[in-house]
């Protein structure tokens, strides 16, 4: 296989049937972000936009950050295109894990990493990945921090990869 330029690598697919990869867009951060309340939520800084060049192609998501939550239970993944949830807890199919630890001092990290494939249609398309807190009262939860007991926090990274591919 040769290499391209300025087209879809390969067109149409090794097999001829699609498949190719359009363009890929990233987004990373080490911002720390936080949420409190009932089903604490935060919102990955890493979140970007893509433009279609084919309204026919799919995007594959793929999105990670880690968390601390002050309260040992586990973390969900929510993903967003336009303010509108498509994959995650009660919004459609989603691969992803979520790992949970406790540090002791009721501080617990998780890594959350989700992954999904939409299809969007023509034009700007925005995406937002949510990790939410998975107890309904009173907590707190931190993106890009992997522990929340104060002076030994270590900050992390978050990171969102869209890559449209032809259908």
């Amino acid at each position: 296989m040769g290499l391209f330029t300025n087209s879809i690598l390969p067109s149409g697919g090794e097999a001829g049937s699609g498949g190719g990869v359009i363009q890929v867009k990233v987004g990373s951060s080490n911002t720390i972000v936080t949420g409190t309340g009932g089903y604490a939520t935060v919102t990955n800084p890493a979140s970007t936009s893509i433009t279609m060049q084919d309204s026919s192609n799919k995007v594959l998501v793929l999105a990670f950050m880690s968390t601390g939550q002050n309260t040992g239970n586990e973390t969900v993944s929510r993903i967003f295109r336009n303010n509108i949830q498509i994959a995650g807890s009660s919004g459609g199919t989603l691969a992803g894990h979520s790992a949970s630890f406790s540090n002791g001092n009721n501080w617990a990290g998780a890594t959350n990493l989700v992954m999904c494939i939409d299809e969007p249609g023509a034009g700007t398309h925005s995406y937002q990945h949510d990790v939410i807190c998975g107890t309904p009262s009173g907590h707190t939860i931190k993106g890009n921090y992997s522990n929340g007991s104060g002076s030994d926090d270590w900050r992390t990274r978050s990171h969102m990869i869209l890559m449209e591919v032809s259908s």
